[in-house]
């Protein structure tokens, strides 16, 4: 959510210039530093203290195709094992495409070192055109326009995406390619998956423990660990794929089905809420009984305004901003279960005409800190338009299937989700090297694939489908909720994934057939747990608590004193919110 909030801020002029340099050869050893310039750096980016890390540089080719010695610093960090004897290391990928290691390792690499046993240093990097790793920015946003009402029983309001996408979205999609052409013709080719697969080869190479790869990818990542493995099959010991992306898919470019499950985990979300209705403000202040209840209250209130939203936006570029922002409001919060309980309270105040306190803007004073990966929006389109196959596109209806086909995938957020990747059919800056697949391969070890049942982003099927490619693959499914195995964790995951990567242990084949490991709490015993250990930790430090019981009740009221209630214009206050922030953040920035 706070990605809504907060302007965007670009890094220092010393930060965001990569490193590139001219020699006859790139070093093969990394040299580890200390680095508490860069920490201070990304703990004030993400508004919290994450754990210590180490920083390093490695030489990789800017361009592998061209072989004229010109070299890109890769900006790596580590995140130490915490028990002997070390076994080695593995890299991560934290998903995206554009989300960096320097952001991303210190808040999951204590739980991703604990997770494989405690034996290994786990290693992330900013990957091209990410960070400081040569950073895609084309200083645009894209913009719309057209929309229409879709008012389907027992889902959120949708637009109608054919139309805005024949009236006014696919004009956008090529202004928006068309500009991004003008300014990154330069780089703009050298930032696709393959390159990037070949600068996780170098940096395995340099780490001199064998030659072969140990992965964790997550999300994107689970693309990048496809690549990797239909180029170097045989360089890779261990490789775990969790929260799949399609590789066939991705490499499309279209994004058709990825959010096939985004509906059953939104409806999850409600049921757990009715279940927890005691402790569940959403639920209690709607007299709700079941999640069709509390659907129908949200698509009629006028607070919340999706109708009101919906009926405007075909003369108002404004307002459909404001509509689809905030929906994907919603749509990003499934991602975290633990967080669910204040997702339901944030909507239970803006049913009733207020606004929570985490929509608020930070009360600070002075400048905002820079923020380390501030042009995130930009390398997300900048990646995967290179790697797009439907890129060059000239014509619209040309794609006018896959859009319609794209538009069906979710009844809820298939209209949040799919209008920033038109701007990849349009697109000028084919990678250098982009590939078609085959993602078909048997590996020098086999891959562990691993998916939750409840994922609004990467569905459980992509799992599936992408295993078998992959000759004595596994497929690990879960119960738990939200997008990865860490945001809803169990033991039974856990075990497997600690099992392969110290003892080579495959399961046995999940599913039907098979085990699905249940997950440990649901959403709202995870948060009672998480406010129980800060209020104990408060009190353990000697600070002047509040009391705090555990429950969303509780916590429902003492935030009551810290909101804004009132209309603003015809505007109420959460559509005035979103409208304002519509006209500072395009769709593509919050994807």
């Amino acid at each position: 959510m706070a990605i809504i909030l907060l302007p965007l801020v670009l890094l220092p002029l010393a930060l965001a210039i990569p490193h590139v340099s001219r020699a006859s050869k790139f070093n093969s050893t990394i040299e580890w530093r200390s680095c508490p310039e860069v920490k201070d750096l990304v703990d004030a980016s993400n508004g919290v203290e994450g754990a210590p890390f180490d920083c390093a540089t490695l030489p990789v080719p800017l361009d592998y195709e061209a072989n004229d010695g010109v070299l890109l610093d890769l900006a790596l960090f580590r995140v130490n094992a915490t028990k002997e004897p070390v076994l080695g290391t593995v890299l991560f990928n934290p998903g995206g495409p554009g989300g960096t290691g320097g952001e991303n390792l210190p808040i999951q690499g204590p739980d991703i070192v604990e997770t494989l046993g405690g034996q290994y240093h786990v290693v992330s990097w900013d990957p091209r055109g990410t960070g400081n790793t040569l950073p895609f920015n084309c200083n645009h946003t894209q913009f719309a326009s057209t929309l229409s009402k879709r008012d389907e029983a027992a889902h959120l309001i949708n637009t109608n995406v054919t139309e805005y996408f024949l009236s006014e979205g696919w004009e956008a999609s090529v202004a928006y390619a068309d500009a991004c052409f003008e300014q990154m013709q330069e780089t703009g080719r050298l930032i696709g998956t393959a390159y990037t697969a070949r600068d996780m080869l170098a940096i395995v190479d340099a780490l001199s423990e064998g030659g072969q790869l140990r992965y964790w990818g997550l999300s994107y990542g689970t693309a990048l660990g496809n690549y990797f493995a239909a180029l170097f099959p045989d360089r890779i010991e261990r490789m775990l794929l969790d929260a799949n992306m399609n590789p066939w898919e991705y490499r499309r470019g279209s994004y058709g089905p990825y959010p096939q499950d985004s509906d059953k985990t939104f409806n999850a979300f409600l049921d757990e809420c009715i279940k927890n209705a005691p402790n569940c403000s959403l639920a209690t202040s709607t007299n709700a009984s079941s999640s069709a209840d509390i659907i129908e209250a949200i698509n009629a209130s006028p607070n919340i305004g999706f109708a009101e939203l919906a009926a405007s936006a075909s003369t108002s570029t404004a307002d459909y901003y404001a509509l689809l922002i905030s929906k994907f409001w919603v749509f990003r919060r499934l991602y975290d279960p633990i967080g669910w309980p204040t997702l339901a309270e944030d909507l239970a105040f803006l049913l009733a005409g207020k606004i929570p306190e985490s929509l608020l803007p930070a009360n600070t004073t002075g400048d905002a800190p820079p923020k380390y990966n501030a042009l995130a929006p930009n390398a997300l389109d900048g990646i995967r338009c290179s790697d797009a196959l439907w890129s060059g596109t000239t014509d619209p209806l040309e794609i006018l299937d896959d859009v319609e086909k794209s538009a069906n995938t979710s009844l809820d957020f298939a209209d949040t989700l799919f209008t920033s990747t038109w701007a990849c059919a349009a697109w000028k800056l084919p990678a250098k090297e982009r590939l078609e697949g085959p993602f078909e391969h048997e590996t020098s070890f086999p891959i562990l694939f691993v998916n939750g049942l409840f994922d609004p982003a990467t569905p459980a099927a992509f799992a599936v489908n992408a295993s078998m490619g992959y000759k004595d693959s596994k497929v690990l499914l879960h119960n738990g909720y939200g997008h990865g195995l860490m945001a809803n964790p169990s033991e039974c995951v856990k075990g497997y994934v600690s099992r392969y990567f110290m003892d080579g242990e495959l399961p046995e084949e999940s599913g039907e057939d098979g085990e699905i490991c249940e997950r440990d709490q649901g959403p709202w015993e995870m948060y009672a747990d998480r406010i129980a250990a800060e209020s104990s930790a408060t009190e353990s430090a000697g600070s002047e608590t509040s009391s705090a019981s555990g429950s969303t009740t509780s916590a429902a009221s003492s935030a009551t004193s810290t909101v804004t209630s009132g209309a603003m214009g015809r505007h109420t206050p959460f559509i005035h919110y979103v409208w304002l922030t519509a006209g500072v953040l395009g769709l593509a920035a919050l994807l």
